[in-house]
């Protein structure tokens, strides 16, 4: 079997990834995004992060931890020290498929922009005053709603990311193999009896309606990145989905399970 044309994506500056990377670039060389069977990602989650995104429909990306390192890195792996061992792990890793979230923002002038996120969506006050919304849910039994939401934000995460903002805020931790959405509250205070975090189908529809969205701006964040409402163009509803069509390939040594339990230990 050929050897697997390899991009090694990590972040510059850190002694401990940057050499760790140039070793096993000198050995098995650095391919561009675009000609790689597989995106090696020496780092983190934030590094496995970045490749989703950098990375074309499709692609195998393997999340590599340096050796030595204190980082957690619930879906990155550990264990391979040298070019060779990073190449026995490619033959005996598995592979997941993570699909985005999209975010359809809809303005006050009627212009909408569509988003994506691996890791999580969350639509959240942006001025100091809570961000004060009507939510609707539109899932395969139905449609439930609207309900009233006045709080920091709401929370939507992928299975990926639910060891991300999301757990921050008492959601839970999930085997990337479920497809679905998370909802977590970010500080809900309304309803009053409280905001529990659900695991819904992928196939569920969120609908967020914004009231007084002059006098209480909002924003989005996703995966990092974020959009502000404009001052005379502020958003008027942001529509939340699963996206069924896209995706990236996660290679990992140990089962998911494992992985995500391993997000509940201190």
């Amino acid at each position: 079997m050929n050897r697997p044309k390899i991009h090694f994506s990590y972040e510059p500056g850190k002694e401990n990834i940057e050499t760790f990377a140039s070793s096993l670039i000198s050995e098995l060389g650095q391919e561009s995004y675009a000609d790689a069977d597989v995106v090696v990602t020496v780092g983190g989650d934030g590094s496995l992060l970045h490749a989703f995104r950098a990375s074309s429909d499709g692609q195998k990306v393997f999340g590599l931890m340096p050796p030595g390192s204190n980082s957690t890195g619930f879906w990155t792996n550990r264990g391979p020290e040298n070019a060779q061992q990073l190449l026995q792990s490619l033959k005996a890793a598995k592979s997941y498929i993570v699909n985005p979230i999209c975010a359809e923002i809809t303005f006050a002038d009627g212009q909408t922009k569509l988003v994506k996120a691996f890791n999580d969506a969350v639509a959240g006050e942006d001025s100091g005053q809570a961000m004060l919304a009507e939510l609707q849910i539109e899932g395969p039994g139905g449609t439930i709603g609207p309900i009233r939401i006045m709080g920091d934000g709401l929370i939507f995460a992928t299975a990926f990311g639910s060891t991300a903002v999301s757990r921050t805020y008492g959601g839970p931790a999930i085997d990337i193999r479920n497809s679905g959405i998370i909802l977590t509250g970010k500080g809900v205070y309304e309803p009053k009896e409280g905001f529990r975090p659900i695991v819904a189908t992928d196939d569920t529809m969120f609908e967020i309606n914004f009231l007084s969205p002059s006098k209480r701006p909002v924003r989005l964040q996703y995966d990092g990145l974020f959009i502000r409402s404009e001052m005379n163009n502020p958003f008027q509803k942001i529509r939340i989905a699963k996206d069924h069509n896209h995706g990236v390939e996660l290679l990992l040594l140990d089962d998911p399970s494992t992985r995500a339990f391993s997000a509940m230990m201190p």
